[in-house]
C-alpha cells in the first residue's frame, strides 16, 4: 500500500491506496463529499483541483498528479417540494422560435430553461471556463430561483383570459362549467399554481364576456 495526501486549496487528508488509479478515484470521492457553503455556487458549477501526493518512507512528498472535479449546485426547491419540470418555451426564455433559449458561446452554447412549476431559471453553459486555471470547453450549470416567476404569472393571466374569451365566443354555454375551453396552448407553458391562475382568469374572462353579451 502507498500513502498519499489528497490536498485541495483549503484542506487535506491522508489515505492508503494500492495504486495511483485507486488514489485518483478516492480523490474524486473526497472532493464530492466536501462541505461547501451555498455561496460557493452563486455563479454555478465549481471545479475542485485535488493534488495527489505520494509520501515515501522518509516522509518526502511527490506530487503524482492533479484531478479536477466538477461540482454542480443543487437546484432550488420546487413548487410544493415536487420535481422541476424544465422546458424552453420561446414565450418565456426568448431566443429564436426554431431553437428557443439557446445562444452561441465560444465553441459551445448557453441554454436557458424554465421550470414551469416554480419559475426557476436553469442555465447550462457548454463552453464554461474554470476561473482557477483558465481551462475552457467545460460544462457549467446555474440556477436562479423564481427568475421567470413574474413572466409566468403574466403569461398565465394573458393566456387564461384569451382562452376564456374564445370559449365564450365559440360556445352557447352560459356557465363556465358547460364551456369547452381549448387549453392546448397553455398545456406547454405553465403548470401548478400558474395553471390554476390561468384557469381562474379564463373563468373570469368567460363570465365577463357572457355578461356583456
Amino acid at each position: 500500500m502507498q500513502t498519499y495526501i489528497l490536498r485541495d486549496s483549503q484542506t487535506e487528508t491522508e489515505i492508503e491506496a494500492a495504486s495511483l488509479a485507486e488514489a485518483r478515484t478516492r480523490a474524486k470521492e473526497w472532493a464530492r463529499e466536501g462541505d461547501y457553503d451555498a455561496e460557493c455556487f452563486d455563479s454555478g458549477t465549481i471545479w475542485i483541483e485535488v493534488q495527489i501526493i505520494a509520501v515515501d518512507a522518509d516522509g518526502d512528498e511527490t506530487i503524482e498528479t492533479v484531478v479536477t472535479v466538477a461540482l454542480d449546485p443543487e437546484a432550488p426547491e420546487c413548487y410544493e417540494g415536487g420535481e422541476h419540470e424544465w422546458s424552453s418555451p420561446f414565450e418565456i426564455v426568448g431566443g429564436i422560435k426554431e431553437n428557443p433559449g439557446v445562444w452561441g458561446h465560444g465553441g459551445g452554447v448557453v441554454i436557458s430553461e424554465v421550470c414551469l412549476l416554480c419559475g426557476c431559471k436553469k442555465t447550462t453553459d457548454t463552453w464554461a471556463t474554470n476561473p482557477d486555471n483558465g481551462e475552457q470547453g467545460l460544462t457549467s450549470v446555474q440556477y436562479e430561483a423564481e427568475h421567470y416567476a413574474d413572466k409566468l404569472t403574466e403569461l398565465a393571466t394573458a393566456e387564461g383570459a384569451r382562452i376564456g374569451r374564445e370559449a365564450a365566443e365559440a360556445s352557447d354555454a352560459t356557465e363556465w362549467a358547460e364551456a369547452e375551453p381549448d387549453w392546448e396552448s397553455l398545456d406547454e407553458l405553465v403548470r401548478g399554481a400558474y395553471r390554476q391562475q390561468a384557469e381562474y382568469d379564463a373563468e373570469e374572462a368567460f363570465t365577463a364576456a357572457r355578461s356583456e353579451a
